[in-house]
């Protein structure tokens, strides 16, 4: 506390620590950050209200205050040992930051279910299923630009689909955008995901330039396990195409019609 006041900033380093949070042989007992350093953040916080939250760590936490009452929070993983060095260089803006989160991050531990619970269908586990509004959805991240997305075109040939989005950086300075699709199956025989990754591109975008982006999946990547036939099955479906900066920040929709087949009742006469 005393090194933070009167600094023009202060910047709190925390995360996972295997001798502090969880290791191979030990579960976490929370998702919060562990104790001490949850007091670490409040104290330097009240002190310098320029504090910058690093959040080093492997899993996912749950961060509420923090995103409550901090003005900046930069996720890593466990970087190695040129991470300083990356952390100063998007802390002073020489780098536009463009990671995203490979995971759900949750706002409390009643979100998840029993930690011996291994059926994310059945517990609507995930970005596929969950239902609710986490604190950081899958793909998440933030940049120094800000991007605006188009009208998209999509187009299904020889069983390649083809996303086209016109995205436009409206901030002041060049930054990377993540350009995420997502499928939604809305007819099916068995339960779909609410939505589901298909492709993304990372594209730079000088300020206040427009770029084509161009993302491409094939159609066999929407099967799903046909257990009355034990084998990958494509339905004939409509399937809503959602482009966004997220999961859970879809800025265009679209519609693609598959032709496929239609999964047959399962037989009971036989074992």
């Amino acid at each position: 506390v005393r090194a933070a006041k009167g600094a023009d900033a202060a910047v709190v380093v925390v995360g996972s620590m295997p001798f502090i949070n969880g290791r191979e042989d030990h579960d976490r007992t929370t998702m919060a950050l562990a104790e001490g350093q949850s007091e670490l953040v409040k104290a330097v916080r009240k002190a310098n209200p320029n504090t910058i939250v690093v959040v080093e760590n492997s899993y996912p936490t749950t961060l509420n205050w923090e995103q409550e009452n901090v003005p900046a929070i930069l996720w890593s993983s466990h970087a190695g040992a040129e991470t300083g060095n990356a952390l100063a260089s998007v802390l002073f803006g020489d780098v536009s930051p463009s990671g995203r989160l490979p995971q759900t991050w949750y706002r409390s531990d009643q979100d998840l279910p029993d930690i011996l619970d291994y059926d994310i269908i059945k517990s609507d586990r995930t970005y596929l299923y969950y239902q609710g509004k986490p604190l950081y959805p899958f793909g998440h991240g933030l940049s120094y630009g800000t991007f605006e997305y188009g009208r998209p075109s999509v187009q299904n040939r020889a069983g390649k689909v083809t996303v086209t989005v016109p995205v436009t950086n409206t901030g002041k300075v060049a930054a990377d955008e993540v350009v995420q699709v997502y499928t939604h199956q809305r007819t099916s025989r068995v339960k779909q995901p609410v939505k589901q990754l298909r492709a993304f591109q990372k594209v730079r975008i000088g300020a206040g330039r427009t770029s084509a982006v161009k993302l491409e999946f094939r159609v066999s990547d929407l099967a799903h396990w046909d257990v009355t036939r034990n084998k990958w099955t494509v339905e004939t479906a409509r399937h809503d195409v959602m482009i966004g900066a997220s999961s859970g920040d879809i800025r265009q929709r679209a519609t693609l019609s598959v032709r496929g087949e239609t999964v047959p009742a399962r037989d009971l006469t036989r074992p």
